[in-house]
């Protein structure tokens, strides 16, 4: 697995001003306890209020668990966001995993397992279905980008999407590989050498997020305080 210390990001807020965050790359017992003592009470309160139809489709997981069955598996890697002292994001990524583009077939990519905002950033589990913090499955994505170009894989990442995400991954242009019937029948996802350098150089972000990703570009690509282990 390969660390850095930690990473200086901003969040975008509701209000269009931002807020300093970090980003890092392991799941910590202070992130984990934060799921516990905070996400889950949040979330279990705010599906007492909206029909089950409505439910996000991640709403049932445990990161406690994931960290449980992730934990000691040399080809699994965690990440976080942190910000104002709360953990308001966390990721699993599976390396190598294998691409499934034509022409690319068995080309090694980092593989998001699992990518979860806390609850107060997703929009169906607010009153006011606006988000606290913005841009953390952004950052995520940028984090997969860096870790598989530091792997050698060129930053090509892949990922199976809920159904509620997909119009997410859509807007980053990534290549739709259709559903899987291998996988819950979720749709595939993969994001090539070319395009994942395309987003962490900011040519592919949206305009109100310009400042997207400059700060994570430059800053965690200069192996000096990296260590791999």
């Amino acid at each position: 697995m390969i660390y850095l210390n930690n990473c200086s990001i901003r969040l975008g807020t509701a209000s269009g001003s931002y807020r300093k965050a970090a980003l890092f790359t392991r799941i910590s017992e202070k992130n984990l306890r934060d799921y516990y003592d905070h996400w889950k009470p949040y979330k279990q309160n705010r599906l007492k209020k909206i029909p089950f139809e409505n439910y996000p489709d991640h709403w049932h997981w445990d990161w406690n668990a994931k960290h449980s069955n992730f934990t000691g598996q040399q080809s699994t890697q965690g990440f976080a966001i942190t910000c104002r002292n709360m953990t308001q994001g966390m990721m699993f990524v599976k390396a190598p995993y294998f691409s499934k583009l034509p022409g690319a077939e068995n080309h090694p990519l980092v593989y998001i397992e699992y990518l979860e905002s806390a609850p107060w950033n997703i929009k169906e589990f607010t009153d006011s279905g606006i988000e606290r913090y913005r841009d953390i499955g952004t950052y995520f994505l940028c984090a997969a980008i860096w870790l598989s170009k530091r792997k050698g894989y060129g930053g090509c990442i892949g990922l199976h999407s809920l159904i509620q995400t997909e119009s997410f991954y859509n807007k980053f242009k990534f290549v739709d590989l259709g559903n899987d019937e291998n996988y819950s029948n979720l749709r595939y996802y993969e994001m090539t050498a070319e395009q994942a350098s395309n987003l962490l150089n900011g040519r592919d972000l949206f305009p109100e997020q310009p400042y997207l990703m400059l700060n994570f570009a430059k800053k965690p690509l200069v192996p000096l305080k990296s260590r791999t282990a």
